[in-house]
């Protein structure tokens, strides 16, 4: 078995001639950090093709990148939404409990309760919903 065998070998696992197994998981790695990182589309796309790939499979790369990109944003926001039912609970209880005589303190912290906790839900539901469309570094989000 020649080195040209092996060549074809690498390249029947890859699917991307040229480029071997081990480049090419190098390369992805190096794809997942740019769209982490909020890297445009374009400035992906065109380090695939310069680095030998190009078409489909390119584009499953850089699909796969975002999905985990998305997922990531998506715990994030998720704890957001949790930490609001969290707020919303007990001011909920407060309200329902509303029969009784409460003093000005008390209201306020129901209030207040009820006010974080639509903030939090909200900011969790709506990072959620827009999560592909987020810009910027998945580090960064607050």
């Amino acid at each position: 078995m020649g080195a040209g065998d092996e060549q074809a070998t690498d390249d029947a696992k890859t699917g991307t001639p040229g480029v071997s197994a081990d480049l090419r998981e190098r390369i992805v790695k190096s794809i997942n950090k740019m769209v982490l990182w909020g890297e445009p589309r374009d400035d992906v796309m065109r380090k695939l093709a310069a680095n030998g790939i190009i078409g489909d499979e390119a584009e499953a790369i850089y699909d796969a990148a975002m999905v985990e990109r998305v997922r990531i944003v998506h715990v994030h926001y998720r704890g957001e939404a949790t930490k609001g039912l969290c707020f919303l609970g007990p001011g909920l209880i407060g309200c329902l409990r509303f029969y009784q005589v409460f003093n000005s303190r008390q209201l306020l912290g129901i209030f207040l309760a009820l006010g974080v906790g639509f903030w939090f839900l909200g900011k969790g539901i709506g990072g959620m919903l827009m999560a592909k469309d987020q810009e910027g570094s998945v580090a960064d989000l607050e």
